[in-house]
């Protein structure tokens, strides 16, 4: 692992050995809570797909749609590659949902 000197301490700024395994277990920890958020949000597409008549809200699916968003953004500026991965999926699947949604709205 590459030295990270403190621009204002001067100070070696790498985490120690037990802080980096925490770090590790905590991103795994987020991809398995984002995948089961996108495992049920896959599971609430199909549902609609297979509807007949959609009761989703437009604005509460587009609301949704930023909010995923933001995270995968907010994950990606931050290095985080647990928050921006699963937030991506989410978008995706999110905007899935939302089309779906407004075809049936439109019918």
């Amino acid at each position: 692992m590459e030295s990270r000197i403190h621009p204002e301490l001067g100070a070696d700024v790498r985490p120690a050995p037990s802080e980096a395994r925490g770090v590790a277990a905590w991103e795994f920890t987020g991809f398995l809570a984002g995948f089961a958020g996108c495992a049920c949000l896959a599971a609430q597409l199909i549902a609609e797909w297979r509807a007949a008549t959609t009761s989703l809200s437009p604005v509460n699916t587009v609301g949704f749609l930023i909010i995923f968003a933001f995270w995968a953004a907010y994950g990606f500026r931050f290095g985080r590659k647990a928050m921006w991965i699963t937030n991506g999926v989410a978008v995706v699947l999110q905007a899935g949902l939302i089309i779906v949604s407004l075809s049936k709205l439109a019918r």
